[in-house]
């Protein structure tokens, strides 16, 4: 168990992880996005309006009232909130076992998006066990809608 959160704790922090979301979000930069981050200190670095529990609602409210295109999310900001008008959702980071991610891929996919056609990317590091997991994870969607880069 030690290990896998050592692996979880890396891999949220990690310096590729972060260099790609920045170039994505750049080039979604006039998009809707929401990111979920997995820890508070990662929603914070990263540039943009953020929500967790201990944020308040500033970044929420920009986000809801459209006057931002990109929220950074940890778990708070996952339950009980809808979002609406949305083109994309990224999902930085993910911990637990693999039901929690399928989870967390599912509520993502039922959000509002703008198209009504679920973009959702998954930014992972080429390490077996992070791979495994998402590929157990996704393993309940069609395999023709799922396409890995």
């Amino acid at each position: 168990m030690a290990l896998a959160l050592t692996r979880n704790r890396l891999s949220m922090n990690s310096i590729g992880k972060m260099k790609a979301l920045r170039a994505l979000l750049e080039e979604l930069k006039d998009k809707r996005v929401i990111i979920f981050t997995g820890l508070k200190d990662v929603a914070e670095s990263i540039g943009i309006p953020y929500f967790h529990s201990d944020s308040g609602d500033e970044g929420l409210n920009l986000f809801q009232e459209e006057k931002c295109n990109h929220l950074a999310l940890v778990n708070t900001g996952g339950f009980g909130i809808t979002y609406t008008n949305l083109d994309c959702v990224i999902l930085l980071n993910f911990v637990g076992n693999e039901e929690a991610v399928t989870q967390q891929c599912f509520r993502a996919l039922k959000l509002d998006y703008k198209s009504k056609s679920a973009d959702l990317r998954i930014l992972c590091l080429k390490e077996a066990p992070e791979i495994k997991k998402i590929e157990k994870s996704l393993s309940m969607l069609d395999k023709n809608k799922v396409k890995y880069i």
